[in-house]
């Protein structure tokens, strides 16, 4: 019988030991609160020291130091070092807030970019600054890449890149791409020298959804300032339908239109962006990440596109073609309302939590995305009403 899920003991949780330690590390930082934003004057000198302690950047100099649109999740800054060669190369930086609407780790975003560097297009990941000693919250700093999220003239997008609609001329193109990398990226080799802060969930057949699992609840009953009755609801179905998995991919788990860049010169997607939600675990868990209505939008004949790019059958069809995998319906359902039930404590959990007690730099945005939790509530009851997909 499943406990409800109030009075779980969090200890009794299956999480990644990285994944629980920066969880840990997040509560202790709490009630250092409220947060102000750093701006370009507190961070250019901390670049300028960070930089000149890398090997061959000794007498660099930095300088344009800007702050990036968007950044719902993490402080981004644009900068360029000039290190005497007369060349001036650009970068950019990703720091923790005090407390973040996602609590993940630089480490993690670090050692993927550079795992799949030379497989499918990232930014090289330059430095690491893993526990904060030198700009003063976790940071990671890689090479600025050219591209946008959407080509010019495309409709507006919704906030963090929700929903982005490329257009009609862009998305065969954009859409054959996606799918390749994506086939590239889960056919990947686990290598634990290229991934030491990951690791496999192999102690048995369950334990990959159920750590997925355990991360979010563990977020819930750490977040949540209100209660509410459809969790126990949710997190009990989630536990009594786990799907079995021995196989295992990489998941960047957060694979959309809206976080990769296009270089509307080239028309390529030239970088891969946002890796902080990445694990080793089931390749209908990524799937499912890609398909849910709000990442999607529909087309100008009112069918709907996953990820703005191509129909659901379409994108399965083609991926279990180009990937020689074969998708349950029942895993692929699962997941979908795991998918939905991450996102839902996200916002009703921990974005309305770090708005409330000012420790994000985002605080209005956060307070703006709180509502939009009921969508994803209302989507789990539809899943578990309809059932799986066939």
């Amino acid at each position: 019988m499943i406990m409800p899920l109030a009075q779980r003991e969090l200890a009794s949780l299956d999480l990644e030991p990285h994944t629980a330690a920066i969880l840990e590390r997040r509560l202790g930082k709490r009630l250092q609160g409220p947060y102000r934003p750093r701006s370009e004057a507190d961070v250019a000198p901390r670049l300028q020291k960070f930089v000149n302690l890398q090997e061959g950047f000794g007498s660099a100099t930095v300088s344009n130091v800007a702050r990036l649109s968007g950044g719902a999740s993490k402080e981004q800054f644009r900068f360029d070092v000039d290190n005497g060669d007369g060349q001036s190369r650009r970068f950019v930086i990703r720091m923790d807030p005090l407390e973040s609407v996602v609590e993940t780790s630089r480490s993690r975003e670090f050692e993927a970019m550079r795992a799949f560097e030379g497989v499918i297009p990232v930014p090289h990941a330059q430095w690491l600054d893993p526990d904060g000693e030198h700009m003063g919250e976790p940071a990671i700093i890689t090479t600025f890449i050219k591209g946008v999220t959407k080509p010019a003239g495309a409709p507006d997008a919704n906030v963090s890149g929700l929903g982005t609609n490329i257009g009609p001329d862009w998305r065969r193109e954009m859409g054959d791409q996606f799918l390749q990398h994506l086939v590239a990226m889960h056919g990947v080799k686990w290598d634990a020298d290229a991934f030491p802060s990951y690791s496999l969930p192999d102690a048995d057949p369950l334990q990959s959804a159920r750590r997925h699992l355990d991360w979010w609840t563990r977020i819930w009953l750490e977040d949540a300032v209100d209660m509410h009755p459809m969790f126990p609801v949710i997190d009990g179905w989630l536990r009594d339908n786990m799907p079995p998995c021995d196989t295992f991919v990489f998941c960047h788990n957060d694979y959309r239109t809206g976080n990769y860049l296009i270089d509307e010169d080239t028309r390529q997607i030239s970088a891969i962006l946002d890796w902080e939600l990445s694990h080793w675990g089931d390749f209908h868990d990524d799937l499912a990440g890609i398909i849910p209505k709000v990442l999607g939008h529909l087309d100008e004949k009112g069918t709907f596109l996953i990820s703005g790019l191509m129909p659901r059958a379409e994108f399965l069809d083609r991926y279990c073609a180009m990937s020689g995998r074969t998708i349950n319906p029942k895993t692929l359902h699962y997941y979908e309302v795991l998918q939905n039930y991450k996102s839902l404590t996200i916002i009703l959990g921990s974005a309305y939590r770090v708005a409330i007690e000012q420790n994000n730099h985002q605080n209005v945005l956060q307070t703006w995305l709180c509502p939009a939790g009921h969508i994803f509530m209302a989507e789990i009851c539809r899943l578990l009403e309809e059932g799986p997909q066939q």
